[in-house]
């Protein structure tokens, strides 16, 4: 009667100990959502040289959502060369990539010349929610 016994009490913690690993409810499983990105940049392959070196015009992909449209940085380094550029806000967050070619302007006299520079563009956008979206990349690009 004992063995019985504690075989039933046994049986019966296995079965709420089993009903708790079930499925969660929608809302739990919810929460821990990854948040869908506001925008996303991209700098393209290959950047132009003007003539003098001390210019170049880099492409730059953006694509973003529920934000409105804000300046886009490039900087671009080439051993001890430097520069930066702006974009305008003359594109659409409107879930479409968008692109954009930036110039970037050498810091110093010495110009950039033919061959790989690293270059990061970088956004700071504010939502339709009244938030802020930061995002941005690097990669080296071949200047041509």
């Amino acid at each position: 009667m004992r063995r019985l016994l504690l075989g039933g009490v046994v049986a019966l913690g296995v079965t709420v100990a089993w009903a708790g690993v079930g499925p969660t409810a929608a809302s739990a499983r919810q929460r821990h959502k990854r948040p869908s990105h506001i925008a996303v940049v991209a700098v393209g392959d290959t950047g132009t040289l003007s003539g003098d070196g001390l210019t170049v015009d880099v492409p730059v992909t953006i694509t973003c959502r529920n934000a409105t449209p804000a300046p886009i940085r490039l900087t671009l380094r080439q051993n001890s060369v430097t520069g930066s550029g702006h974009s305008g806000t003359d594109y659409k967050c409107n879930r479409r990539p968008q692109r954009l070619v930036i110039s970037v302007v050498a810091s110093s006299t010495s110009p950039f010349r033919r061959g790989t520079a690293m270059a990061s563009a970088s956004v700071t956008l504010h939502t339709t929610t009244g938030g802020t979206a930061s995002t941005g990349n690097s990669r080296a690009v071949q200047l041509t």
